[in-house]
């Protein structure tokens, strides 16, 4: 039972104090090791030359990977305009996206987790926020 104000207050920081170290550490949550889904077949693009080819990056697929991987810390573009801890807009830095982006952060160390990013992953993700 809560006896007093200042208690009352302990519990509701602490309470917001654990939910948000609990959606934080979304950040360090990876699936990059999984297999990448099918890219999407365009068979009358003429890429490469006589149809058939492969898109290089599917933007649906890449929003997907930005909203599940992405988004909690970084802004795209116009898409999302929010950020957290000073996190670059990926939409104005899509030359630092690769398979390996777990070095980027020096300060708050939470790209560890994405080291082995699957290459179609990372052309999925450059086509969305090239879009942007």
């Amino acid at each position: 039972m809560i006896k007093n104000l200042m208690q009352f207050k302990y519990i509701v920081l602490t309470a917001i104090a654990v939910i948000s170290g609990l959606y934080l550490t979304s950040c360090y949550e990876s699936n990059s090791e999984q297999a990448a889904p099918a890219p999407i077949t365009d068979p009358g693009s003429g890429n490469p030359p006589g149809g058939g080819g492969t898109i290089p990056g599917v933007a649906v697929n890449g929003k997907i990977y930005y909203q599940q991987n992405c988004s909690l810390c970084h802004a795209a573009g116009t898409d999302d305009i929010t950020s957290a801890f000073g996190a670059i807009d990926l939409a104005k830095q899509q030359s630092k996206i690769s398979s390996d982006i777990s070095q980027l952060d020096t300060i708050y160390n939470t790209m560890g987790r994405f080291n082995n990013i699957d290459q179609q992953r990372v052309d999925d993700l450059k086509k969305y926020l090239s879009g942007l």
